[in-house]
């Protein structure tokens, strides 16, 4: 499992950059792909997507994955189906 202690303002900000570039929707939908290095990034650029996985990469090695999925079970700017799926796996995750 993970840490989940909380985020310092300065690690705070650096999930939230880093998780605006992967996408809170692709983090929240592809969250087990993309713990195991196995993302889809297919829809999008060769930029596009070596920069998704490069801030992915960044989350997980720095432990922010369980605040990312907080953050998304929070927010409004998501719909409510991928609230509800990053609230199910944050609960999985710290099981």
């Amino acid at each position: 499992m993970g840490n989940d202690t909380p985020l310092s303002l300065y690690e705070e900000g650096l999930m939230e950059e880093w998780l605006s570039v992967v996408g809170m929707r692709l983090f929240a939908e592809q969250y087990f792909e993309l713990k195991c290095g196995r993302g889809d990034f297919s829809a999008y650029s060769e930029k596009s997507a070596k920069n998704r996985r490069i801030a992915v990469a960044a989350i997980f090695q720095n432990g922010y994955h369980l605040a990312a999925l907080r953050k998304i079970a929070a927010s409004k700017s998501v719909p409510a189906s991928v609230a509800l799926l990053a609230d199910a796996t944050y609960t999985i995750e710290t099981r």
